[in-house]
């Protein structure tokens, strides 16, 4: 009894090993794909702002729409809000990546410590089944109450 609760906690501490190693790997690797996810979104954001720049100059030049006193100002204004939507993306990007790292870590380290606690438990297991077991031989002093005429052992 007091072997196998032993050999049970350790195999469920290395499952659990095992386990948190793996669910690190899952969150690095959702953590790239997010990357990756967001590098294309980035790109085709990019396309489509050229392409929504140079319409508007086109159209501005053809108009002569002015925002702020000239065409000019209209489309650096356009190309601002343009960076600040980049910039704004990337960021997000940076956050998704460092939650899903950081959710992982924090999974892998909480079943890290279940597996602690079944190896502690299996432990303890075979601890009091060998202190049960000793009893029942008649060790420790509370076989001896009584034993002896005027013992002290109480």
């Amino acid at each position: 009894m007091a072997v196998a609760a032993v050999v049970s906690g350790v195999m469920q501490y290395n499952q659990a090993k095992s386990a948190a190693r793996k669910q690190k790997q899952i969150a690095e690797m959702n953590a790239q794909r997010i990357a990756a996810e967001k590098a294309e979104q980035l790109r085709k954001m990019k396309l489509d702002q050229a392409r929504t720049l140079s319409q508007a100059q086109a159209a501005a030049a053809a108009s002569g729409v002015t925002v702020g006193g000239t065409q000019k100002s209209y489309i650096e204004q356009m190309r601002e809000s343009f960076k600040a939507e980049q910039d704004w993306l990337q960021s997000a990007s940076a956050s998704q990546q460092a939650i899903t790292r950081a959710s992982g870590a924090l999974e892998a380290s909480m079943t890290r410590g279940a597996g602690q606690v079944a190896l502690v438990q299996g432990i303890g297991k075979a601890g009091g089944a060998m202190s049960g077991a000793w009893g029942s031989a008649g060790g420790g002093s509370s076989g001896l109450v009584g034993s002896y005429p005027g013992s002290t052992f109480t």
